[in-house]
């Protein structure tokens, strides 16, 4: 994902009008008479349907996801009690990927295009983004570009150790949506990560 999804950014425009008397003339002109007008409020951008929650079968960790989303249990070695997460449209993919043992953050990049390529991806440019805090978590942060299922995608992968052990959230959307998909549900889910044990 590109750095939309990481950081929202707020613009500020402030417009003046001015207001011209006769030039050259003598005589004050009275101040306008007030008019009403109605003005329509602002339409709130949407506010993501974060109406489920996922609760890993060993109770370490939860998050808030849309119940439209299909969710698939994911439990193969190193991965346990992960799941996949796929939008209503089969576009959007979310997964957590809690590991089994701990890796150094070294290999973070290798993980993160090995489950890409495992997953299909094709074409795949890797880039380190740094550290974002989301929530109560801070995220060692890979983001990458690909070809999946014959179109372009973004993807980005958060990891980071707990416990000493590694756990990773791996989102993809298609190139054209990515930025609108991160900030409306992949930022909104990640937040709501907790850690319970």
């Amino acid at each position: 994902m590109r750095k939309p999804i990481l950081a929202s950014i707020a613009v500020c425009a402030l417009m003046s009008a001015f207001f011209i008397a006769g030039c050259g003339s003598t005589s004050v002109a009275a101040p306008p008479t007030p008019t009403a007008t109605a003005t329509t409020p602002p339409t709130p951008s949407p506010t993501p349907v974060l109406d489920s929650t996922f609760t890993s079968p060993d109770g370490a960790y939860t998050f808030q996801f849309p119940g439209s989303w299909s969710s698939t249990p994911i439990n193969t070695s190193p991965v346990v009690n992960g799941v996949l997460l796929v939008s209503a449209d089969s576009q959007n993919l979310f997964v957590t990927a809690p590991l089994t043992e701990g890796l150094p953050s070294s290999q973070y990049v290798a993980f993160f295009q090995s489950f890409l390529k495992g997953a299909g991806g094709t074409n795949i440019k890797t880039k380190s983004d740094g550290t974002v805090t989301l929530g109560q978590n801070t995220w060692t942060v890979e983001e990458a570009t690909l070809t999946f299922k014959g179109s372009a995608y973004d993807a980005a992968q958060f990891a980071l150790a707990h416990h000493g052990k590694s756990f990773f959230v791996i989102v993809m959307a298609p190139h054209a949506t990515s930025d609108s998909v991160g900030t409306t549900y992949f930022q909104p889910m990640i937040t709501s990560l907790t850690f319970l044990k």
